[in-house]
């Protein structure tokens, strides 16, 4: 099952092996992944506002089991523009008063031009990877 993100919406799902989430033609715009082992979901982010991060959290995490590393979050688009790095900085506080801490992130090249512009996210291998 393969599942677009488009801009400014994000989707979340059970981990299973057929569920590849993907998203493409980034450009300027900035994707986050979200995985949990043990809450068995993953998640794909492109270009929401805070708002919306708040609330992907809440809905990935209903029983509210945030502790550190439990859900992983992975980050890359943009470019060296002004607008994208706020919109950087904005997740990274949104995310950082979620968890308070930093520990949820574990990767994070946005804004520094060595991102693919299209990735996904396959649920089997519980990963981010480039698309061919």
């Amino acid at each position: 099952m393969r599942i677009e993100i488009n801009s400014q919406e994000y989707k979340i799902f059970d981990i299973n092996d057929d569920l590849v989430i993907y998203t493409k033609d980034l450009n300027e715009e900035i994707a986050c992944s979200f995985f949990s082992v043990k809450l068995n979901k993953i998640a794909l982010a492109r270009n929401i506002n805070a708002q919306q991060l708040e609330q992907l959290i809440t809905d990935f995490n209903q029983n509210e089991l945030i502790e550190q590393d439990l859900i992983k979050v992975r980050i890359i688009g943009g470019n060296d523009s002004p607008e994208s790095s706020k919109y950087l900085e904005d997740i990274r506080t949104t995310l950082n008063g979620i968890d308070n801490n930093t520990n949820m992130i574990i990767g994070l090249d946005a804004c520094k031009n060595i991102h693919p512009n299209s990735f996904e996210l396959d649920g089997y291998h519980r990963g981010v990877r480039a698309l061919d």
